[in-house]
């Protein structure tokens, strides 16, 4: 291949030399080296001994069976093969080979090519030296049967010797290079088989995420989908040919034709490095910035950042200027404030901040070396309007509306549910519609790292993926464990009304307006961190611990646009978020040691919790004594039921004073009452 556009191959190439200094590599992808050289060719017959139309006849026949070129499966090598048994094989003149291309071979792909494309195919075929006389299919005897796709096999009746390539045929119309399987060394087979995988990557389509192999669907908005062992097994093929090698009773060396086995497929895609395919850290749809090429417009892979920005979505997105003025600035801001979010009920500027920091992120997501919190879009009741925002975001700066994920209760399926999510290089996570208390160390540890791993079915070894997405949850008045509480920024909405969803009015239809002036939408969030760039990137305030380099970036573009709240309501969102499990955990023990199974009001365990400094939380919710007692008796209403370290808390009535009871039952192995009212220490909280 020449005239290749893809970086990657283009410095394999120029390093294949340093790489390969023996060529040994070489001779392993073409063990027979000079042995493959096509013998001499008989003289063909006399031009015109068959008539146009046989000719045409049988080219027409011969291109039936060519296998059409699909778009993600090296479609050039095939169309090229059958230009060229057009022009060399048939001795047809390039008008009339196009022609049969276009009639005959181009509706059969997927997608068809254009007639330029298709007219540069002839003329290479045409002009490139090939090493069979002009006519050598026109003139085959019909007992000599040819595949349009691999070139002359010979083929025998089952009663004689196995059909395969003797050394000194032709090799294959494909131009592939030919791997020999058996018998071969596995880690030689490999190594042919990586370096075929990297030669056939031209355009770019085969990437590195992690330590996978993926594909990116550029047909359903740039999903990105790690191989299976049968996609693998199938590239594998359209890149080399794959042959079996044996000797005849006679010394003869024979090849013939065989599938990738097992063994080479699991170990090329448990290889881990793959040298010379590209690397894919995050795919876009609309221009992004990015720490090594600034801000990306050209469609394709760029190497550097190993960002791959999909064609064809962004024509409407007005330039961005290099050094934006205050005008740009202040019109950027008016659109994204004053028409896009200037309905939704947020709380406080705080939750303004915030959600402009949620809309910003996905544009300079490259520019921030660490992780990025979770963006929680919180509101007391149903129909606030958080789906809609959420929405809104979704078509403004991934292209769709975000994919949902489920809620799950099981550590363990909070592990394999991230890590699938995570595998395909997703621009955003969201977790919508929390119902529970939202308490996963999975989730808290994936939110503060920049590669996950673990088990997924499907793979036979652990696997890992780079965390590079944009965090996003929902929920009415959701509860979180306290590791995550400050792992969250917070965006509360309340339109402070019974019916939220009753009579209210936006100055623009979401999120249809905001598919529709999306591009304007792209240019006001690009020209605010465009901006801070040009500014020199003034380093925002370390707004929230273990995210310094997101606080950098993001409070640096929101100050210098004259947004200063970011992250400023994180105590009023701990205060009312935290679930308390956390705080009961360290208090029961307490609680047994002094009441055991008697029953006790909330007031009493509030001058407990008080005397052994535990429930802090609660107990700063409320200034008096009552109060105090109130705040545990609401609190308990949370937990009752709840088991901490084999003990229930459990409701046990009124009181002759009509106040609400509980007391602590102590659990068997088998999670019922043991009848045990001593106070034995609580073990294994």
């Amino acid at each position: 291949m020449t005239g290749t556009d893809n970086p990657t191959l283009a410095l394999f190439r120029r390093t294949l030399d340093d790489l390969d200094p023996t060529g040994e590599i070489r001779k392993r992808t073409n063990p027979k080296g000079e042995a493959h050289k096509a013998s001499p060719a008989s003289s063909s017959r006399a031009s015109g001994a068959l008539d146009r139309d046989r000719v045409l006849s049988r080219a027409r026949k011969w291109l039936a069976q060519c296998p059409p070129a699909v778009q993600g499966a090296n479609g050039s090598a095939p169309t090229f093969a059958a230009a060229r048994g057009l022009v060399h094989g048939f001795d047809l003149d390039a008008d009339t080979a196009l022609g049969l291309l276009l009639s005959d071979y181009n509706p059969r792909c997927d997608p068809p090519w254009s007639v330029a494309e298709l007219t540069h195919k002839v003329k290479d075929a045409d002009s490139k030296p090939y090493d069979k006389p002009r006519g050598y299919l026109r003139d085959r005897k019909p007992d000599r049967p040819e595949s349009p796709a691999r070139g002359p096999r010979p083929v025998a009746p089952p009663s004689q010797t196995p059909v395969g390539h003797p050394p000194s045929s032709p090799p294959p119309a494909t131009g592939l290079p030919t791997i020999v399987q058996q018998p071969a060394h596995l880690r030689d087979v490999v190594d042919q088989a990586i370096c075929a995988l990297v030669m056939a990557n031209d355009p770019i389509s085969l990437f590195v995420h992690g330590d996978s192999l993926v594909r990116i669907e550029t047909k359903e908005s740039g999903a990105v989908r790690p191989l299976s062992k049968s996609q693998l097994r199938l590239l594998l093929s359209q890149s080399a040919d794959w042959m079996n090698e044996s000797v005849t009773k006679d010394g003869d060396t024979l090849q013939r034709p065989a599938f990738p086995k097992g063994d080479a497929v699991d170990a090329v895609q448990d290889h881990r490095d793959w040298p010379g395919l590209p690397r894919l850290n995050a795919v876009a749809d609309v221009p992004v910035v990015t720490a090594e090429s600034g801000l990306l417009t050209k469609p394709g892979y760029d190497s550097a950042s190993g960002v791959y920005l999909l064609p064809g979505g962004y024509a409407d997105v007005p330039p961005v200027h290099d050094k934006p003025d205050r005008s740009d600035v202040e019109a950027a801001k008016s659109l994204l404030l004053n028409d896009l979010l200037v309905d939704f009920p947020f709380v406080d500027n705080a939750s303004l901040a915030n959600c402009l920091a949620l809309f910003l992120l996905p544009f300079v997501r490259g520019l921030i070396d660490g992780p990025t919190p979770l963006h929680h879009v919180d509101a007391p009741q149903e129909g606030t309007g958080k789906s809609l925002l959420i929405q809104t975001w979704g078509w403004v700066t991934i292209g769709h509306e975000p994919k949902a994920l489920g809620e799950v209760s099981r550590a363990d399926d909070w592990q394999k549910l991230i890590l699938a999510a995570a595998m395909e290089a997703p621009r955003e996570i969201f977790l919508d519609n929390l119902n529970q208390t939202l308490d996963s160390g999975s989730l808290a540890s994936a939110i503060t790292s920049t590669v996950i791993g673990g088990r997924l079915l499907g793979f036979s070894r652990m696997v890992s993926a780079p965390v590079n997405c944009t965090w996003v949850s929902s929920g009415n008045n959701v509860s979180m464990s306290r590791e995550l509480v400050r792992r969250t920024v917070y965006i509360r909405l309340d339109a402070k009304a019974d019916a939220a969803w009753k009579g209210r009015e936006f100055k623009h239809a979401l999120p249809r307006w905001a598919k529709q002036h999306r591009g304007e939408l792209v240019w006001a969030c690009l020209t605010l961190c465009q901006a801070w760039i040009a500014a020199g990137k003034p380093a925002g305030r370390p707004v929230l611990g273990g995210f310094e380099a997101w606080s950098a970036v993001m409070d640096g573009i929101l100050s210098n646009a004259g947004v200063t709240d970011l992250v400023s309501n994180s105590d009023a969102f701990r205060t009312t978020s935290v679930d308390s499990g956390d705080e009961w955990r360290a208090f029961v023990p307490a609680w047994w040691k002094t009441h055991q199974d008697t029953k006790v009001t909330a007031g009493e365990l509030a001058r407990l919790a008080e005397a052994e400094d535990l429930l802090v939380s609660i107990l700063e919710e409320a200034k008096s004594e009552r109060g105090r007692g109130k705040k545990v008796g609401d609190h308990l209403k949370r937990v009752r039921d709840r088991v901490y370290g084999g003990v229930r808390i459990e409701y046990a009535g009124l009181n002759h004073r009509d106040q609400s009871q509980y007391r602590l039952v102590k659990l068997d192995s088998d999670g019922q009452e043991d009848g045990h009212t001593d106070a034995t220490p609580i073990e294994n909280l």
